[in-house]
């Protein structure tokens, strides 16, 4: 179960929060930087500290991730990487993968942030 602390912040907070997360192996970010959504823009959200983690490299990739997502029910940020289309088409690269990427990752952070220029709510584990 995650706590909840929310308070009033300003834009100090914000940039030390993102230089924190920084630190740990596993951070996102997201920002709607101030776009025009039609349907209201969402907060900004630092997501950061691995608390389960999830990496896939071969098929059934999307099963493996399904029960990844049914057995922690909570906040889990992650990728697909391009090379996701050889399982979905008939289809095979033949570039060279120097990064070694997994074809799927995502984590369960240990701290997730969600704020706006004038406050702040953390959800922790």
């Amino acid at each position: 179960m995650r706590k909840i602390v929310s308070f009033a912040t300003d834009q100090n907070f914000i940039n030390k929060a993102l230089q924190h997360a920084d630190r740990e192996s596993h951070a996102v970010y997201l920002n709607p930087n101030s776009y025009p959504y039609p349907h209201k823009a969402f907060l900004s959200v630092l997501a950061f500290g691995m608390w389960k983690e999830l990496n896939v490299d071969t098929n059934p990739t999307f099963e493996s991730l399904k029960l990844f997502l049914n057995e922690h029910k909570d906040w889990t940020f992650g990728y697909f990487s391009y090379d996701l289309k050889n399982e979905l088409e008939k289809l095979n690269s033949k570039n060279t993968d120097s990064l070694n990427f997994p074809v799927l990752s995502f984590f369960i952070p240990k701290h997730i942030l969600f704020f706006s220029e004038h406050f702040t709510e953390i959800h922790s584990l």
